[in-house]
């Protein structure tokens, strides 16, 4: 079923070869990533407890801030320009050593301004410790994936991301393995750090040698005026995203000093949440950019046809596994992370409910397609009125209703945003609101969960394995009989068609 989808996604482009070789790789590599990471963070959790593994959230949260300020746009801009150079090594090597420079560069910066007010940071993120191994976390951690996340960058934009899936894939599993064997409570939370910290130097090692070609060969000169242009405003982008995302919550809920096993709790309930729509869309994470900016260079009249292809069946897959989340998130969370976490399951179902509505008007797609209709300003305000939102909305909720209130927080702000950047793309491109399309996969992915949760209100292991397979079934039967013409559910007004 999914082969014939993306015949017709990429059919309409004319690049269905590059696009479906590029996917593939990319998707594997994608999904291998995220599961993995995934997969440890649930070692991670069951390992130290709710409130250990708050703390590690709140470590990665700010290395994931100081990688946010320095290195995101960076690695977005490379997705964006190298398809242009893709039949030049030296011209992709000049943007490439440049842009790691200016990497390297803010990261030196921004480590000796952390270093510097470390024990401001401490008070401020209640991080008590005898010595300075979270500090050399934060800064080992943001150098070794900087470095790593340029070379990803490379492949991903000449759709060749062989090297990712080996890369990722080992180190990962070497990670989980070690962390299954040493970690184990409160006490373990120094261990797993070292784990992890060689764990993405392995994998930076592994990148250099990999991307070492780009190192050494002669470089040919090329502007990069436009980059440091596009670059600017999507680092602006990068941090208000933070802010309304994962990690900005983690950080505010740190500030005011929520317990560090809510934050846990929270930590769990936003993975869980996000891993169907990761799961699904893996594959397009700097795909779909370069896809866009090949189409809006040569074709630009099919960007809207196919955002709607896109957008269509992400829908179709995502929806059905968020209502199978929604419905048995108790069962999932009890026998993924243990009866410990348990408070995690009412801030999970509101996350999954907020993110079931924001697929009514897409989600990353929409903004993959204005950064390449040159509306990446637009874009960019949008997410800047939302982080302000989102903000707000923190410092009013947090006070009073503790992790759930970042939870209604991001929910609110997660939805207001994907709606506003739908907006934009219509009037740009003329998309449409695919009504239609949203309410077939409600009620195909709610309809068969609802009825196993009737008969199994509580099911083990074994049974949750087993419903899941029955409503993969009735989903996948259920939309081949809707979409015998099309080969896609949309509207019938829609430009996919």
């Amino acid at each position: 079923m999914h082969s014939k989808i993306w015949q017709k996604l990429s059919s309409a482009s004319g690049l269905r070869r590059d696009f479906l070789a590029g996917f593939a790789w990319n998707h594997a590599a994608k999904i291998a990533e995220y599961l993995l990471l995934y997969i440890l963070s649930v070692v991670v959790a069951r390992a130290l407890g709710p409130a250990a593994n708050g703390t590690y959230a709140t470590l990665v949260s700010i290395s994931q801030l100081l990688l946010t300020f320095s290195s995101v746009t960076l690695d977005l801009a490379l997705n964006r320009f190298l398809p242009q150079f893709s039949d030049s090594n030296g011209k992709t090597a000049y943007v490439v050593r440049r842009l790691l420079v200016a990497k390297i560069a803010l990261l030196v910066l921004l480590c000796a301004a952390l270093a510097f007010g470390w024990s401001v940071v401490q008070r401020w993120f209640d991080l008590h410790s005898s010595a300075d191994i979270y500090l050399a976390f934060i800064i080992a951690l943001g150098f070794f994936r900087a470095v790593s996340s340029t070379f990803a960058a490379i492949w991903v934009s000449r759709l060749q991301s062989k090297a990712i899936l080996i890369i990722n894939s080992s180190t990962l599993l070497l990670q989980i393995v070690a962390v299954e064997l040493v970690v184990s409570g409160d006490s373990g939370l120094g261990p797993l750090l070292i784990i992890v910290i060689l764990g993405a130097l392995a994998s930076a090692i592994a990148y250099l040698v990999a991307g070492r070609v780009y190192l050494a060969v002669p470089a040919e000169k090329v502007s990069m005026k436009p980059i440091v242009s596009f670059s600017g405003w999507l680092w602006v982008n990068a941090f208000t995203t933070y802010i309304y995302g994962k990690q900005g919550d983690i950080m505010m809920l740190s500030f005011f000093a929520v317990s560090k096993a809510s934050i846990g709790f929270y930590d769990v309930a936003s993975s869980l949440s996000m891993l169907p729509g990761l799961m699904i869309a893996a594959g397009l994470s700097g795909i779909s950019v370069s896809m866009f900016s090949r189409l809006s260079k040569g074709r630009p009249g099919e960007i809207a046809g196919f955002w709607v292809r896109l957008s269509s069946f992400l829908t179709n897959v995502s929806v059905p596994l968020y209502c199978f989340l929604a419905v048995y998130a108790g069962s999932v969370v009890g026998l993924l992370y243990s009866p410990a976490y348990s408070q995690s399951v009412g801030l999970l179902q509101v996350f999954i409910a907020a993110r079931i509505v924001a697929r009514l008007f897409g989600g990353g797609e929409s903004f993959d397609a204005l950064l390449n209709m040159n509306a990446e300003r637009l874009a960019v305000i949008i997410g800047v009125v939302g982080s302000t939102v989102n903000l707000i909305l923190n410092l009013m909720l947090i006070p009073e209703l503790q992790a759930l209130g970042a939870v209604v927080a991001t929910s609110a702000t997660m939805m207001a945003v994907d709606a506003a950047m739908w907006l934009l793309l219509r009037k740009r491109a003329g998309v449409p609101l695919l009504v239609g399309n949203w309410l077939w996969s409600l009620l195909i992915g709610a309809a068969p969960v609802i009825f196993m949760k009737i008969l199994f209100p509580d099911p083990g292991l074994g049974q949750l394995m087993l419903i899941g397979v029955f409503c993969i079934f009735v989903w996948a039967f259920s939309m081949l009989l809707i979409k015998k013409r099309s080969g896609i559910l949309v509207d019938s007004s829609g430009i996919g068609q």
